[in-house]
């Protein structure tokens, strides 16, 4: 009788468990398109654009982070009903964590190298706008000069985007 009742209590905890992580997806994905909604409403993108010239998608992000945030937190909740606690959750959560510096770093490397690159080649005043100019194969006159890029229209009347690492 003691094995039913410590079935029943494990299979009642499993079903709750995965009531939660149900629970948890969905709320995570309402509230990360939510975060990424309002913040297009204030249209952040762009005034970052306008005030600082970074082309970084802060709603995307900013939705994205949420929604993985809320997915983090819906597994340990879980993780806890089911009796799974202490250090398993915490070696989760350090891999989880891990897992997100290195995805971030990875992301991030490019775009800090062309923004370095660009604010030393702004200070020397490297490149003017309608400057004709030839970076590595590409031949053209500079049409947008900003500090992770520069673009160049050819002869073709094709625009090309050059990161700043390629000047």
């Amino acid at each position: 009788m003691a094995f039913f009742s410590t079935l029943q209590s494990i299979i009642i905890d499993l079903v709750v468990a995965v009531l939660i992580i149900f629970l948890g997806l969905v709320i995570a994905r309402f509230l990360g398109n939510l975060t990424r909604r309002i913040l297009k409403e204030f249209e952040t993108d762009r005034i970052i654009k306008d005030y600082s010239f970074l082309t970084l998608k802060i709603e995307d992000l900013m939705g994205n982070l949420v929604k993985y945030l809320i997915y983090l937190i819906t597994a340990v909740i879980a993780l806890n009903q089911i009796g799974i606690t202490g250090i398993v959750i915490y070696i989760l959560i350090g891999l989880g964590i891990l897992t997100a510096v290195g995805i971030v770093l990875f992301d991030v490397k490019d775009y800090m190298r062309n923004l370095v690159i660009g604010i030393f080649s702004k200070k020397r005043k490297k490149f003017r706008l309608n400057q004709e100019v030839r970076i590595n194969c590409v031949k053209g006159r500079i049409i947008d000069l900003g500090i992770t890029e520069i673009k160049i229209k050819t002869k073709k009347e094709d625009i090309l985007v050059i990161p700043s690492s390629l000047w």
